[in-house]
Order: C-alpha cells, then structure tokens, then sequence
C-alpha cells in the first residue's frame, strides 16, 4: 500500500511538471483510510510552485491529472510488480 502510495505521488508530480509548465516544485499528499480502496483517497492534497501569477486552468489541470492517475492505478500496480517502477 505504502509503495503504491509513493510511486502514484511520484509519477503525479512527474506529470504536473511535465504538463503544466512553468512548475518550480510540486508536493503531492495521498491520505487513505485503512479498508477503503486507495483510488479512492480521502484526501489529494496538491502544491505546486509556480511562477509569481497562478496560470489560468491550473486548478483544472491538476484534477484531470489526479483523476487520471487514480483511475490508472490497476496499471500502476501491475507494473510495480513486475518491477518497471522505482520504489524509493
């Protein structure tokens, strides 16, 4: 659950940077509760450092990108297994 949980925020910040552009930093905070699916967090909580002006969309971009990625997360498993993903 642990390594999941570390390899989606890792991949989600991957992509925020990657596709939202001027991106000096990015956190992602995944709160899950004990029995409850983990594409079904309780929480996404998202940071991102940007330029002095928030880009317009943002906001958007970063759901689309979060709802993607927990939706993806069957795949996401698979591939940890196999060992395609780093873990730490």
């Amino acid at each position: 659950m642990i390594c999941i949980g570390f390899s989606l925020g890792n991949e989600l910040s991957a992509d925020l940077v990657r596709q939202i552009g001027p991106v000096r930093s990015t956190e992602v905070r995944l709160v899950s509760c004990i029995g409850h699916p983990i594409d079904q967090p309780e929480l996404v909580y998202v940071t991102l450092g940007l330029p002095d002006a928030e880009l317009p969309g943002v906001r958007l971009e970063v759901q689309a990108l979060v709802h993607a990625h927990l939706a993806n997360i069957t795949a996401l498993t698979a591939r940890l297994v196999a060992g395609e993903v780093l873990v730490f």
